[in-house]
């Protein structure tokens, strides 16, 4: 399973609705009818989002579809996956 960097879809729902939970609130009420819990789940990268439930968090924080893909689809890359040589991590050949 992929794991995806939400960080950026946090900021972007504390911007807006002032805390996750009144954004779940809100998606809760929405036409995904998406459960507070499954919103924690989503968000936390234990299970996916849903096409739908993209779809209706793009339409609630306003963020244009040609930005969905750095919201939702940013990649986490694990330390343990990379090459380490003395305290540098190598990605792609890239010195970190």
């Amino acid at each position: 399973m992929f794991k995806y960097d939400y960080s950026l879809l946090k900021r972007k729902i504390i911007e807006i609705f002032e805390s996750e939970e009144n954004f779940a609130k809100a998606l809760e009420n929405s036409n995904v009818s998406m459960k507070i819990k499954t919103f924690e789940s989503r968000i936390n990268g234990n299970t996916y989002f849903k096409q739908s439930e993209i779809e209706t968090i793009c339409e609630l924080l306003e963020i244009d579809v040609k930005e969905i893909s750095k919201y939702f689809f940013t990649p986490i890359y694990e330390l343990n996956s990379c090459e380490s040589d003395n305290n540098f991590v190598k990605v792609k050949g890239e010195v970190l």
